[in-house]
């Protein structure tokens, strides 16, 4: 499955509402289209991320500028979208998220408890986002609701400059991380390398399960240097820890799957971490100690 988003009306497309669509396409094997969807109104529409979920249905994630044809509900100038689809690419519903300024999602999930988590960048703090802090022009913006499209949770993190979440996943065990970049170096963002973006990596924990959100960046206590990275068979663990507990490593894979664990490691040790048995991609590592967690993708 992929999405996108298209003002055509024409070849794989047959209606268009306007401007540009938010288009859906299901492909088989071999990339021979077995259906296609355009949805939206007469304004701007566009599909961001797309997720088959464990019920066979597909919900996508985008933004909006209409409020008309398939849309309904706009907070106002843009809003994040979803939808929701049964297997065929039938409309199941929709819904529009965010308050009257410029609120636009990139990434959604189906979480452990199937349900939908999805992130982007906010500027408003009204509307769907009533309540929340806005700390700078645009935040980083996390959103769950239920299997009908109801927030369960929202929330907000950033500095006083641009933070934009680019991409979400599951480290499991009610844990996601977010990962975009900033320009900001306070509130919530620390150590920030120059005036110009900086790559920002959050870890937030489910509100539903859990009494608390935890965010870590920049502010973690534990650091490390991981190298090569890319890394071919092996790379290499330098940790430089203030603290004398042992830690405890996670690989996970894009999926959030745990594909290496290590445990009762001494803080100051340097490792060799044998990769040469799973496949190439993007991973992340995670390294925690009794207070304190740190997080790098290894290519």
């Amino acid at each position: 499955m992929v999405c996108g988003h298209s003002a055509s009306s024409n070849g794989n497309l047959t209606f268009n509402n306007g401007a540009e669509d938010l288009w859906v396409m299901r492909l088989d094997s071999v990339g021979t289209v077995l259906w296609s969807k355009s949805f939206g109104g007469t304004q701007y529409e566009g599909g961001e991320s797309i997720v088959e979920t464990s019920s066979g249905d597909i919900v996508v994630i985008g933004a909006t500028d209409s409020n008309n044809g398939d849309v309904t509900g706009s907070h106002g100038l843009t809003d994040s979208w979803l939808i929701k689809l049964n297997a065929t690419g039938n409309l199941k519903w929709k819904k529009c998220f965010g308050g009257t300024l410029f609120d636009y999602s990139s990434s959604i999930i189906e979480t452990e408890d199937k349900k939908y988590l999805f992130c982007g960048q906010a500027r408003s703090n009204n509307g769907d986002l009533n309540g929340n802090s806005i700390f700078g022009l645009e935040d980083y913006w996390v959103v769950k609701t239920d299997t009908n499209g109801a927030i369960i949770w929202q929330k907000n993190y950033g500095g006083t400059g641009p933070d934009y979440a680019n991409s979400i996943i599951s480290l499991g065990d009610d844990k996601y991380v977010v990962v975009g970049n900033t320009t900001s170096n306070n509130n919530d963002v620390s150590g920030n390398h120059s005036a110009d973006n900086d790559a920002w990596v959050l870890i937030v924990k489910d509100q539903a399960n859990t009494t608390s959100i935890n965010s870590y960046s920049a502010k973690t206590k534990v650091y490390y240097t991981a190298y090569p990275n890319p890394a071919n068979t092996t790379f290499y663990l330098d940790l430089q820890s203030a603290f004398s507990s042992e830690l405890s490593l996670i690989l996970y894979n894009n999926l959030g799957e745990r594909v290496i664990v290590k445990d009762k490691v001494i803080a100051g040790d340097r490792l060799v971490i044998d990769v040469s048995h799973i496949p190439a991609g993007i991973y992340y590592l995670e390294i925690n100690d009794t207070n304190n967690t740190g997080i790098s993708r290894i290519i």
